[in-house]
């Protein structure tokens, strides 16, 4: 009979420890007298950890905002048409139910758009605020033993941690997702009272409000003039707001500014006319 060979079985914890340490000693460069520096892989490990720090952050910050949101919006119950109406033509109570579809529907919308920017906007505030805490550390220890004595391994995760704070800040700007988050949630809330005040008008066809100079006053309408109020809320409702803000964007520097050699400065787009 064959005897089977795992593939595990030569494997140990003693080998895999000096398989490992081996790669250790690539990572970084020991001179006599000087401290030890990374090298090109040391500083690419120290970039992907740097990475995936950021990226286990957004996503456990993602996962909480999520929850939260779906948490509060569970409140809320569905727009459902009553058994009873005291609407009766047909085509009338049809038409009504017409529109508490159509403003089901756009809360809905509603409520994913402003969960969507309140997940990004809590998001971008958090990651700025632990990046550019991170980066104040890095800087203080880069201060103290001054750019030349410190270990470049801590310079570049200072640089990508800098960098990744003043994107966290600059998003929500970019974004306006605290603008859109607002706008949003204002139309969200609208349609919900829209809804309820046609569930309140087909359990009692009753209204409030229809009279501007006694505006809590119970009112009863009829539905040929319920209607038409509620069609004109619709179309006065019937926005989507997302803005953005170009001038929010990052912009490189002038390169002249760095002192480059006059034949890698990038040329002017503005021809000049050659002296006659």
């Amino acid at each position: 009979m064959q005897k089977v060979i795992s593939p595990l079985s030569g494997f140990s914890i003693d080998r895999l420890s000096v398989y490992l340490q081996k790669i250790w000693t690539k990572t970084y460069i020991a001179q006599e007298g000087k401290p030890r520096q990374p090298t090109l892989l040391g500083h690419c490990l120290i970039g992907s950890g740097v990475i995936a720090i950021n990226v286990a952050g957004f996503v456990t910050l993602n996962s909480f905002a999520a929850s939260r949101a779906q948490e509060w919006l569970s409140t809320h119950d569905p727009l459902t048409v009553p058994a009873q109406s005291m609407v009766q033509p047909a085509i009338l109570q049809s038409r009504l139910e017409e529109q508490l579809s159509e403003i089901q529907e756009r809360r809905d919308r509603h409520a994913k758009v402003m969960v969507y920017f309140y997940k990004q906007y809590f998001i971008s505030l958090s990651m700025a605020s632990g990046s550019a805490l991170a980066a104040i550390l890095m800087a203080f220890f880069i201060s103290r033993d001054g750019w030349e004595k410190s270990n470049n391994g801590l310079i570049n995760a200072f640089l990508l941690t800098f960098s990744a704070a003043l994107l966290y800040t600059q998003i929500p700007g970019m974004f306006q997702q605290e603008k859109n988050l607002k706008a949003n949630r204002e139309l969200y809330l609208a349609y919900d009272a829209l809804g309820n005040q046609v569930l309140s008008y087909l359990a009692t066809e009753n209204t409030i409000g229809a009279d501007p100079a006694q505006p809590n006053k119970v009112d009863k309408v009829t539905p040929e003039q319920f209607i038409p109020q509620v069609d004109q809320q619709l179309a006065k409702l019937n926005q989507l707001p997302l803005d953005f803000d170009a001038n929010q964007v990052i912009k490189l520097p002038d390169l002249q500014q760095f002192g480059l050699p006059q034949g890698l400065q990038p040329m002017s787009s503005t021809p000049t006319n050659p002296a006659s």
